[in-house]
């Protein structure tokens, strides 16, 4: 009993929730024809006419629509001859502008970014051509009588979705059509799916490859240094710490470069470009100190609004973008920074080298 109840919660959480939004009766027959082709594949239909939505006792009935629509992973609008009940608090008319419960649903799942596969009546979109041609005509439009299209607001509904630039919309004549059409577009879906998971699988790779050469650095970082501490070190130490001090800066202004980025600073003149990154440096030892780099409580990832508004209040505006990946060398190795030598020595690197002025101005590293 155990095994069987958790086998049925597992497959609702696998299958995909989808939402079929349209009016009832002049589209029932069609609807189930949907519910029955998204059931073949395997999904779940949520349909209000189906018990799939949760109806709250003290709230509207439209309300309970809307909060299912939010919480599916994807919405099938079909738009027909009728426009619908006005959602609640809107009052329905012939001509003025209301909200429908179908209307409110679609813009639920726009606010949601829900994927939507919309499908307008053939014949209601031939008609919304011609409202479209007479749309500056209020009066030829309140007069006129359309065939197919109960109610203008239809016509003020595919204008909505049309104002969406992303959002595709499928005339139909035949149910046929609409389950052609998804047919396809959840082929391709799935064929994208199965691209995602390569590429997965690649940057994997490339993930465990570059740890293993970080790893083998480290190593022969190890056995370098103590080379050169013995070679070095007992012939020449003052050299040796000269080495040192100069693998530290290139390493210093390297990260700094790849954690900040400013505004302008390729426009400034070489003198006040140092003057601005001097004053940056000191004010960073400051930051470490201060605690700036530490993370929030109760976040798991450091604030790049706090840091940027610490710089900013103590005169470095020109500050554009932080990229917080490179904090934990900053925050280890910022003892470099006591040194007015060492300062003046990192910001000659990052002014002089080309690499390093490339990454000053960039803008999403």
């Amino acid at each position: 009993m155990y095994h069987k109840a958790k086998t049925i919660q597992m497959e609702k959480i696998m299958k995909p929730r989808i939402f079929v939004s349209s009016t009832f009766y002049d589209l029932k027959i069609l609807r189930e024809e949907i519910h029955n082709f998204i059931k073949q594949y395997g999904f779940e239909p949520i349909e209000c006419e189906t018990g799939d939505i949760g109806y709250v006792p003290w709230q509207s009935l439209d309300k309970s629509c809307y909060e299912a629509m939010a919480d599916c992973d994807m919405a099938i609008l079909i738009v027909g001859g009728r426009y619908g009940s006005p959602k609640t608090g809107e009052k329905p008319s012939d001509f003025e502008e209301y909200i429908s419960v179908t209307r409110e649903e679609f813009r639920t799942a726009v606010k949601n970014g829900i994927p939507i596969y919309v499908f307008v009546d053939s014949k209601v979109h031939t008609e919304y051509e011609l409202y479209k041609t007479n749309i500056d005509n209020q009066k030829i439009l309140e007069g006129f009588k359309f065939k197919a299209t109960q109610n203008i607001n239809i016509f003020r509904f595919i204008s909505e979705i049309y104002g969406i630039p992303t959002m595709a919309v499928t005339p139909f004549g035949k149910t046929q059509e609409i389950r052609d059409y998804l047919q396809g577009q959840w082929a391709d879906l799935f064929k994208k799916y199965l691209g995602v998971l390569r590429e997965e699988q690649r940057i994997a790779s490339l993930e465990e490859t570059v740890s293993n050469m970080r790893s083998l650095i480290d190593k022969m970082d190890v056995m370098l240094e103590g080379i050169g501490k013995k070679v070095l070190g007992s012939e020449d130490p003052d050299n040796y710490t000269e080495i040192l001090e100069s693998q530290g800066v290139i390493n210093f202004a390297r990260e700094t470069s790849r954690a900040f980025s400013f505004k302008g600073i390729e426009t400034i003149s070489q003198s006040k470009r140092e003057d601005m990154l001097l004053r940056f440096l000191e004010l960073l030892e400051g930051s470490v100190k201060d605690g700036i780099w530490n993370k929030d409580e109760n976040k798991e990832e450091l604030s790049p609004r706090k840091i940027h508004d610490y710089f900013r209040d103590r005169g470095i505006p020109e500050l554009d973008n932080i990229n917080l990946k490179y904090g934990t060398y900053i925050k280890e190795n910022f003892s470099l920074l006591k040194s007015d030598k060492i300062r003046e020595r990192i910001v000659m690197k990052m002014c002089s080298d080309e690499n390093f002025r490339y990454l000053l101005t960039i803008r999403d590293h």
